[in-house]
């Protein structure tokens, strides 16, 4: 009696892992609260189509005479519209940008999964293979928090001319470790982003910032990522929150970014 007592307890701890691990890590908003027409930028909805057949929702904002185009993988919580004041200063850059919702955010189909995620990114990729206004060699894969670990997976799937993230983690469960250092669940977790090991795997230029103030990811995250990628390879200490680290730093950071995309590029 007390082995079938601890199996069912077994079980039940594992289907509450399943479920804690997705509402932990997916904190999805459907209302969009500001579009890039607010912030006078002109911009297209597009509809991606994934491999899967999920239907993602996007938005393609071009650049008069683009450097390059970046693909935005944005992080965990809320949907493009969160996003619309940060999309204006890569625009400032000279950037076309495309930027997608994961399935179960915004107007995005479906609901959100670690390998759906991988699938939007895809899509977004692909579909920008299919416009004629987009330079196929210069494409910068961009993420930021849980959209760092999605750039970096894509970024293993296609020949960027460059990978950026910003305040991303090396994987789950480190960082679960960091934000619940003594809950055992983190053990039971399936969503991996393995993002320490898949950084290893890619060979186009790649820029990793992180702040040292981050609240929610510990700054080793970003250093420990940086050791990992191959060269040519920078690193962008910044200031400020996890929330809005970049674009508090100093204007020398923005600068940064649009140096090494120029580089990235002309590499090329």
């Amino acid at each position: 009696m007390e082995l079938i007592l601890l199996g069912i307890l077994l079980v039940a701890l594992v289907l509450f892992a399943r479920h804690f691990e997705t509402k932990q890590i997916y904190y999805p908003e459907k209302n969009l609260v500001m579009t890039p027409s607010q912030l006078r930028l002109q911009y297209e909805e597009v509809t991606l189509v994934t491999k899967d057949r999920v239907k993602i929702s996007g938005w393609f904002i071009p650049a008069d005479k683009p450097l390059a185009t970046m693909i935005f993988c944005h992080g965990n919580a809320g949907n493009n519209g969160d996003r619309v004041a940060g999309l204006v200063y890569f625009h400032k850059l000279g950037l076309n940008i495309l930027i997608f919702d994961y399935r179960g955010f915004g107007k995005s189909e479906g609901k959100p999964s670690e390998k759906g995620t991988y699938l939007d990114a895809l899509a977004a990729a692909d579909y920008l293979k299919t416009r004629k206004d987009v330079d196929p060699d210069k494409i910068i894969c961009y993420g930021e928090s849980l959209g760092g670990a999605v750039a970096i997976d894509l970024a293993t799937r296609i020949k960027p001319a460059g990978l950026i993230v910003v305040d991303t983690f090396t994987s789950v469960y480190a960082a679960s470790k960091d934000i619940y250092p003594f809950f055992p669940i983190r053990w039971l977790i399936q969503i991996r982003y393995n993002s320490l090991s898949k950084i290893k795997k890619i060979h186009c230029p790649v820029l990793i910032g992180h702040s040292q103030e981050d609240d929610i990811l510990p700054f080793h995250h970003g250093q420990e990522l940086f050791k990992a990628a191959n060269p040519p390879k920078e690193f962008m200490t910044l200031k400020g929150s996890h929330e809005e680290a970049l674009f508090v730093s100093d204007k020398k950071s923005l600068e940064q970014i649009r140096v090494f995309i120029r580089k990235a590029v002309e590499k090329k």
